[in-house]
């Protein structure tokens, strides 16, 4: 699935090195999270960049516009779908852990115990690895 804000970092520095994707599409870049709904740059401050840049986004809003709402649109909803399906599997992979946290009463122990209690329980019933 193509992402539009790599295409565009990619054609904004297509002639030369004017800027460098930040904040969320770069964590997404680098995979630590799924998505984020908008883009970041950091722009080299020269003149020629900053006209560079302003003359590609205007040539992409006067073609792409439709395009990239369409893109996006598609995007966040394979993502959404994406993280329903993973958050159902961490779901299945609790469900033994919650039936008997449930039954442990710990309200009855004092906090620390109850704590070392609830975590010794994890370590026994939870996965390391919900997807294996």
């Amino acid at each position: 699935m193509a992402n539009v804000y790599f295409e565009l970092t990619r054609e904004l520095n297509r002639l030369a090195p004017v800027a460098a994707l930040s904040s969320g599409q770069a964590v997404v870049y680098y995979r630590l999270a799924i998505m984020s709904k908008d883009g970041d740059w950091i722009v080299r401050e020269e003149p020629e960049a900053c006209e560079h840049i302003l003359a590609v986004l205007v040539q992409r809003d006067a073609r792409y516009r439709p395009a990239v709402v369409a893109a996006l649109a598609q995007e966040i909803d394979e993502l959404q779908q994406a993280d329903l399906r993973r958050l159902a599997v961490y779901q299945r992979a609790a469900e033994p852990y919650l039936t008997e946290f449930q039954r442990m009463r710990l309200e009855t122990l004092p906090l620390r115990q109850a704590h070392a209690a609830a975590c010794r329980l994890a370590a026994a019933l939870l996965p390391e690895d919900p997807f294996l």
